[in-house]
């Protein structure tokens, strides 16, 4: 979870736009272009295996039509690469956006790498610690840019383990809560869902530099899916069916988990 820059509430992370505010997340924004893209290049590569001998044929049969083919090929290349360059730039934008309204900058390549020196050991050393929680710390702290410049993080060789920390914490805070009778909200549920859905459904999305961040990644999305099973009642092809239900554009649409938990509050 993080905090939205606008309106302050408890967001998740790959969220393009707060769902209280509808404020701009920019990590959530630059999730989503980077599935668009990916989703764009597979699209082109689909249309790059139809084989030749199909191809040759419809020539043949559609030979007469030639020029309105090739007019109508033309206008589909030429939309192709509009929505390419779209999606290649609106990130741009939207950065740019992100920092006029929060008064930031992006780090240049001198001050990143002065901020690498400065901070990845004691990242490293953390993570030798297996202290998650000073380095969850230290990437909030970063992304509030209290000082007006925004540094990369992501360069960090462990980065990709720490995206799977932070919804592990949320799930099993939630869990140790609801086990002791602890004061929950409607809310928790519904965010703490998406983001252990979301663990297993973007396992291959963030790099895990070895072995061992693999198999720690591995033990939080089962610590999240045993949290599921658990307070929300579901088996395992209940949670595969609510993730088919929900997923778009290569990645999950939190408002259908939100209204699955909506729906069965009752039996939480």
């Amino acid at each position: 979870m993080i905090k939205c820059q606008n309106c302050g509430a408890d967001i998740e992370e790959l969220v393009p736009r707060c769902p209280y505010c509808g404020a701009m997340n920019e990590p959530g924004a630059e999730h989503k272009y980077m599935q668009d893209l990916y989703k764009l290049k597979d699209d082109l590569e689909d249309l790059g295996d139809m084989p030749q001998e199909e191809i040759s044929d419809e020539v043949k049969i559609h030979a007469k039509f030639t020029g309105k083919a090739f007019g109508l090929i033309v206008l589909i290349v030429l939309l192709l690469v509009g929505i390419f360059l779209f999606l290649r730039f609106s990130g741009d934008l939207i950065w740019k956006a992100h920092e006029v309204i929060t008064h930031t900058r992006s780090a240049d390549a001198r001050e990143q790498m002065q901020w690498e020196r400065k901070h990845f050991p004691q990242l490293d050393a953390w993570y030798e610690e297996e202290n998650y929680e000073a380095i969850q710390n230290f990437f909030n702290e970063t992304d509030e840019a209290a000082d007006g410049i925004q540094y990369n993080y992501s360069n960090w060789e462990h980065w990709g383990l720490m995206a799977f920390y932070d919804p592990w914490r949320e799930c099993m805070d939630l869990w140790n809560r609801v086990k002791n009778g602890g004061e929950t909200y409607s809310y928790e549920f519904q965010s703490a869902l998406y983001d252990a859905l979301t663990m297993s459904y973007d396992r291959a999305l963030f790099p895990l530099k070895d072995e061992k961040d693999c198999e720690q990644a591995d033990a939080w999305i089962a610590d999240a899916d045993a949290f599921v099973k658990e307070v929300y009642d579901m088996d395992e092809q209940e949670i595969q069916d609510l993730k088919a239900k929900a997923e778009k554009d290569g990645f999950l649409n939190y408002k259908v988990i939100y209204q699955y938990v909506e729906e069965n509050k009752s039996e939480m």
